[in-house]
């Protein structure tokens, strides 16, 4: 909500004022759209799994897209690696979306079992593959911090239940 005031005060100082209505309408649609899934998901909240593996199904998706748009760039079909975005504005978005969508992965390899953690493994492993390949040098930094907060965890749930199959990332039952 503090987005949105902000961005209603903001048009006080607007230098182009299309550009802040603009502006404002993206913050406002994403403000309603988290509010009315939080709504829907505090009175039941048993279509969380249902968005965890469609969020793994989309980062799976966007990886298979650029494993795709290398290979054309190896091949020399794409001139230059930062024409790659698939249906992102820049290069940047898609590694930043690839990276979001790497905690759905995550939660579905750490707390789930059968196919669903298969396939969060899966989703994984494409979603660090695709960020590797796309050279965003940013992202190799979020990665790192993202295993280190990983490992931790690991290790906490280790050390709390005396588990030694904790330790396998992932292998976490309930």
């Amino acid at each position: 909500m503090g987005f949105v005031l902000v961005s209603l005060i903001s048009f006080t100082q607007s230098i182009n004022l299309s550009e802040s209505v603009l502006q404002f309408t993206k913050i406002f649609t994403v403000f309603a759209a988290v509010f009315n899934l939080s709504v829907i998901l505090m009175r039941d909240n048993s279509p969380v799994n249902l968005i965890i593996v469609i969020m793994a199904a989309l980062l799976i998706f966007d990886a298979i897209l650029i494993f795709i748009n290398i290979y054309k760039f190896i091949n020399g079909e794409i001139a230059n690696i930062l024409d790659i975005k698939t249906v992102y504005s820049n290069k940047n978005i898609l590694a930043s979306s690839i990276f979001i969508k790497l905690a759905f992965a995550l939660f579905l390899m750490i707390f789930e079992k059968g196919w669903y953690q298969i396939s969060g493994w899966i989703a994984f492993v494409f979603g660090v593959a695709a960020i590797f390949f796309m050279a965003s040098r940013t992202f190799y930094l979020g990665l790192l911090i993202l295993f280190l907060i990983f490992i931790t965890y690991m290790l906490i749930v280790y050390f709390q239940k005396k588990q030694k199959h904790a330790l396998w990332l992932g292998c976490i039952t309930k």
